[in-house]
């Protein structure tokens, strides 16, 4: 099992409202990969330009894939754009 957490920085809060947009959208589209057991996206209510995905896959192979689907379609470069600094992701169990 593996669960990453990742921390997204947004530049404004119009950047902000469009990746909290997207991360649900993306959150409605993983829950259906084949590995995923659970992939949540949500923000601190003092933070709102900050945001946060925490994800559990059965095993690297299915983040791997996802991580390829979100570069091909798209999710990454839009993600990119909003951001004021490189999201930050980080492993938080690997067995």
């Amino acid at each position: 099992m593996i669960i990453l957490l990742t921390k997204f920085s947004t530049k404004n809060s119009s950047a902000s409202d469009q990746l909290a947009a997207m991360l649900k959208d993306l959150a409605q589209s993983t829950a259906l990969e084949t590995g995923n057991l659970s992939y949540q996206a949500f923000s601190l209510p003092t933070e709102h330009l900050i945001h946060f995905v925490i994800e559990t896959w059965e095993k690297k192979e299915f983040v791997d894939f996802h991580a390829e689907r979100v570069k091909q379609e798209g999710y990454l470069q839009k993600a990119i754009a909003l951001l004021a600094e490189p999201m930050d992701t980080q492993v938080l169990l690997q067995n």
